[in-house]
């Protein structure tokens, strides 16, 4: 497949992702540093092959590999090639752990592995295009359709399988049993805050999920995500509330509750900090 000149560059900076749901074909390129954003991307190279630098170690993607990496951990794609493009649909977390994979798999996710498809299917290019052309029209049923087929696909692979990570396989038989076990406490409370943040939890209910004291949970946590326990929740709850606002009618007051933050003071001190704009104006000012 010959490189096309009309299409965009692979989204570098984390300011340049929409909030909620969104679709795109990029032409993949080398990045010269990584990133993070609130996504799930599910993605598709076509003609190409497309190596990642993840949280959780190298890992490629090759042609027609149907591939999941959560956006939240830093990443960057260190090296193409081929000369093609790779299709990206972007879904919140809790969309992706409704699928009910595996543990193994869903581990291996939330410490940033990129997982792929236990096999590749033709029909995912056609299909792959056809959710981009949806999410271009801007038509808001062909948008909401596209979403909804996507989910549907992931579910159907959810039931044939994904393929678990060699390299983190490697990694659990190369760590110490200290590091390993470290891991794993991190990762119980990312899963743990993935599964509750819409929840009243505190910084103690994480910690424990984690088996660790709050003290101990909030430092491992920091240096491994590279930000506060507080500040990682804030941003799932943030992420919750645009995407509702761009996705819903539901009233602010509703969507702040829904999304975990409590009161609707809370809401707006923590969203006017992130965007600069009151939700009523985000949902004006972005709305498909």
């Amino acid at each position: 497949m010959d490189k096309s000149p009309t299409l965009p560059n692979f989204i570098e900076s984390v300011n340049l992702f929409p909030d909620g749901f969104f679709m795109q074909k990029h032409v993949p390129v080398v990045m010269t540093r990584s990133h993070n954003h609130n996504h799930v991307e599910v993605m598709l190279p076509i003609g190409c092959e497309i190596f990642f630098e993840t949280h959780a170690g190298a890992a490629t993607a090759k042609d027609q590999d149907l591939c999941l990496l959560w956006g939240q951990l830093p990443h960057r794609v260190k090296k193409v090639e081929g000369e093609g493009c790779i299709y990206i649909a972007n879904l919140p977390l809790q969309e992706i752990l409704a699928l009910e994979m595996s543990d193994d798999i869903v581990e291996a996710l939330i410490s940033g592995q990129l997982i792929k498809a236990s096999s590749t299917r033709q029909s995912d290019v056609v299909m792959f295009e056809g959710w981009v052309s949806d999410y271009e029209s801007k038509h808001q049923t062909r948008v909401t359709l596209a979403r909804t087929e996507l989910i549907c696909r992931l579910r159907r692979q959810s039931l044939s399988g994904w393929q678990f990570p060699e390299n983190l396989m490697r990694a659990k038989k190369q760590n110490s049993k200290v590091a390993a076990k470290q891991a794993t406490r991190i990762q119980k409370m990312i899963r743990f805050i993935a599964e509750h943040y819409t929840q009243p939890i505190t910084i103690a209910d994480i910690s424990k999920a984690g088996g660790v004291s709050e003290g101990y949970g909030m430092s491992v946590f920091q240096k491994a995500i590279g930000m506060s326990m507080t500040s990682y929740l804030n941003k799932l709850r943030l992420y919750h509330a645009k995407s509702a606002l761009l996705e819903s009618q539901e009233k602010i007051l509703t969507i702040a509750m829904d999304s975990g933050f409590g009161s609707l003071s809370r809401f707006y001190e923590v969203f006017t900090k992130d965007t600069g704009q009151t939700p009523q104006n985000f949902r004006l000012s972005n709305k498909i």
